[in-house]
């Protein structure tokens, strides 16, 4: 299904508040439906007085989403909003014109015109667009395509490429771009194998310092990766479980021991406790901690007296 937004931008002097809160409303659901669950941060984006235009299509995971506007603005994904809609999802973010600065696994990097890098729907990020020329290109690859191709997907998010030479990224970026061009005139299933075929390219183009894997090792591995996510996404909740994890994960708690103990050298239960160990000291320690006390901290992190 095709999804759209199209605005030519209202008058300042008319700009209601009603009606730039309807706008933002729809816009922020727009990305929650086809990208991810998002709030606006400090310096909201100015849709209301810009021309906007929004485009998705979204079949079984994949997905091309093309949002232009030169409104400038910061839009965050925190853990609240990862537990709430519990996207399990790479995409890939293309910069077609203006300048954006994204923060995402404790790195910060800038994007430019014609370069793109993966980002990660599991995790924290932080968009801060400058509000020039702004367009961008996402592409949705759901994780378990991406696990079962490489080892460590997440080490490749925010390591941006250039498609300004020739080569594979070059081959991988307007790749990207002539799916979205055609999506519209695609069955769902065509679209679907498309985007697989396309995703492998966009893989092959980034995955340099990733190992492949390949048979069982990938399904094993793929199941070690979608428990650690969900590890991240509700470890929150201090009633969450070793069975919780296994069902969520879709196999059984007795596979679910199995592989920890030979993937991950240690059980379940320590890596639930070192994951919000790690979490805990990230926040005490971060500058964003917004006055935080040990206890909003401990609580925050799954912790209980």
């Amino acid at each position: 299904m095709i999804d759209q937004i199209e605005w030519n931008g209202g008058n300042k002097l008319e700009a209601l508040t009603l009606a730039r809160l309807d706008l933002t409303g729809q816009v922020l659901s727009f990305i929650s439906k086809h990208i991810y669950t998002c709030k606006t941060g400090r310096g909201v984006p100015d849709w209301y007085t810009n021309p906007l235009r929004c485009w998705a299509r979204s079949v079984e995971g994949f997905g091309v989403c093309r949002q232009r506007s030169p409104a400038g603005g910061q839009l965050f994904r925190d853990a609240a909003d990862i537990a709430r809609d519990g996207r399990d999802q790479y995409l890939l973010l293309m910069r077609l014109g203006g300048f954006e600065e994204l923060s995402q696994f404790q790195r910060t990097v800038s994007f430019g015109p014609r370069s793109f890098s993966l980002i990660s729907a599991s995790e924290p990020i932080l968009h801060r667009a400058a509000g020039e020329d702004g367009e961008v290109l996402y592409f949705n690859i759901p994780s378990a395509f991406v696990d079962q191709r490489i080892v460590g997907g997440d080490r490749i998010c925010l390591r941006p490429k250039r498609a300004v030479e020739k080569g594979l990224p070059r081959l991988a970026f307007e790749t990207v771009k002539a799916l979205y061009i055609n999506a519209h005139e695609m069955s769902d299933t065509e679209f679907v194998k498309s985007s697989q075929i396309v995703a492998d390219m966009v893989l092959l183009a980034l995955r340099d310092s990733c190992d492949t894997v390949c048979g069982e090792t990938a399904v094993r591995t793929a199941n070690v990766l979608r428990a650690k996510r969900i590890i991240r996404q509700r470890m929150t909740n201090p009633d969450l479980t070793a069975t919780d994890i296994a069902n969520a994960t879709g196999i059984s708690l007795s596979y679910l021991y199995e592989l920890f103990h030979d993937c991950a050298g240690c059980t379940i239960l320590e890596y639930l406790k070192n994951e919000r160990l790690q979490k805990a000291r990230d926040l005490l320690t971060s500058h964003t901690r917004h006055g935080l006390t040990v206890t909003d901290v401990a609580l925050e992190c799954g912790f209980v007296s």
